[in-house]
């Protein structure tokens, strides 16, 4: 969009154009338009069309499945069906939203992008590993539920065991029995503030439908309005710009010293060659 000088508030492109966009760049060839319409209707169904905020959570849904969402699912079951009883696999959908999203730190903190954030790919990380973030008590406990569920896995093959009786294994006084996936039930753990199992992970893939389903009034002839999401819950302010401050002076300082480095190699290349000449030199070579 950008080098052709297409923005989101060119309503006809957004309208007709931009679907058919997204899909070329999947790789999808959709002379007929065939594809764009039926993902319109699976997606869009309630959006203003050519208004890109009323179009761009289904949008994000589609671009989502199209990416990973889809392919994962059908992953899971050929490995199943190859694999039978000896694979076990444990399926989860992580849709815990909070302040300390990857979304950000993927864009290097860009905040004109035309989509909102919210939940991102790989956001459940910092709850796995020491990643920089600033954890209130929402998002310590769930740190505590998910280290708790992959050492269990990682210790016995299940990350809910029956019997622990180490108190760092314990999982039976805050989360469900993890069920195994398998081919006739597709169970799968919704990780959200509550931890639940589910059926079907597809029912998953239309967060912008079943919103405009619940919340939305009217179909959307009218400017759409989406409600706002709770934020009582959320780190403050002043102290996630310390942590964004405290990021910009490690990307500095890391650049410093990267360049230094750099230096030093082109110097040693540089001392290194014209030693070569004197002794070439000297020995009547040159």
């Amino acid at each position: 969009m950008v080098p052709n000088n297409i923005t989101i508030d060119d309503e006809d492109f957004v309208k007709y154009e931009a679907i058919a966009t997204f899909l070329k760049a999947f790789g999808l060839d959709d002379q007929t338009g065939a594809i764009a319409n039926t993902m319109r209707v699976a997606y869009l169904p309630h959006a203003k069309l050519g208004n890109w905020t009323s179009m761009v959570g289904g949008i994000i849904d589609m671009t989502g499945v199209m990416f990973l969402k889809s392919g994962l699912w059908d992953v899971v079951s050929n490995v199943k069906r190859a694999a039978g009883d000896e694979v076990p696999i444990y399926f989860y959908s992580w849709e815990f939203e909070s302040d300390d999203s990857l979304f950000y730190w993927m864009f290097g903190g860009a905040t004109d992008l035309p989509v909102p954030g919210g939940i991102s790919h790989a956001d459940e990380l910092p709850y796995l590993f020491h990643l920089p973030s600033y954890q209130n008590a929402r998002e310590k406990n769930m740190t505590r539920k998910m280290i708790t569920l992959w050492t269990n896995f990682a210790k016995y093959g299940d990350p809910t065991p029956p019997n622990v009786n180490d108190p760092l294994e314990q999982w039976e006084d805050f989360l469900p029995k993890w069920e195994e996936y398998d081919t006739e039930n597709y169970k799968f753990m919704l990780m959200q503030d509550d931890f639940v199992i589910q059926e079907d992970f597809s029912t998953r893939w239309h967060h912008s439908r079943d919103i405009s389903e619940s919340d939305m009034k009217g179909d959307c002839s009218q400017e759409c309005t989406v409600k706002e999401p709770d934020t009582s819950s959320l780190v403050p302010r002043k102290d996630y710009e310390a942590a964004l401050d405290s990021e910009q002076s490690f990307k500095v300082a890391t650049g410093v010293l990267g360049g230094f480095l750099g230096l030093v190699v082109v110097a040693a290349a540089v001392f290194a060659l014209f030693h070569i000449v004197i002794k070439k030199q000297k020995n009547g070579i040159v």
